[in-house]
Parts: C-alpha cells; structure tokens; sequence
C-alpha cells in the first residue's frame, strides 16, 4: 500500500458565495416555516419579539431575515427561540448558518 497525497482544490470565492447563499435561503425558510406554524404574520412576529425584548424589528426586516437577505441580530435570538419553541443553541446555529443541517424537519400534522 502506498501513501498518496490527495490535493483538494480549494474552493473559488464564487463557490463559497454560493454556498453561503443557499445556507442563507434554508435558514430563511426555516424561520419562515416556524413563523407560520405559530400562526403569525411577521407583523405578529415584530410584537411578540417587543413584548419580551422591550424592541423589535420592523415587519420588513423580517421579511429580509426569511428570504435570507440579513440575519437576525443577536439580541433577538434567545427571544426567538423561545417564542418559536427553540433551544437558543440551536436557533442561533441555524440563523448564523453554522448548522443549518440540523434544521428539524416539518412536522406533518395528523
């Protein structure tokens, strides 16, 4: 048996981007799925996150975190997580796209 040395090409700044932006979309989606399973629109989401952080975020930056356009600041993931049912670990992993294959799938309701 030979050792070989196996070269992997690093990816290209283009691949990377790529990559990011899908990570972004499925954590998007994510939320965006667990919004609606509360049964809120984002304008619901914005009063619910006021009502424990004492600050939310407008209805459009909402929009923008589930499309996958920004992530959430920091200060609302432990609220998030606890409105959504989350364990604040997990919410931030997925919403700072470190873990987003760990996203819980969908339960189908019965």
């Amino acid at each position: 048996m030979t050792d070989e040395l196996v070269l992997v090409d690093e990816p290209t700044e283009e691949e990377r981007e790529a990559a990011l932006a899908e990570k972004q979309k499925l954590a998007g989606a994510w939320l965006r799925r667990e919004r609606r399973a509360m049964g809120w629109s984002q304008a619901d989401l914005a009063i619910e996150i006021n009502y424990l952080a004492g600050k939310s975020p407008a209805p459009n930056t909402i929009a923008r975190w589930e499309r996958g356009e920004m992530r959430p600041q920091s200060k609302y993931l432990p609220v998030m997580a606890r409105l959504l049912g989350h364990e604040p670990r997990l919410m931030n992993a997925i919403l700072r796209y470190r873990e987003v294959n760990r996203i819980p799938p969908p339960v189908d309701p019965e």
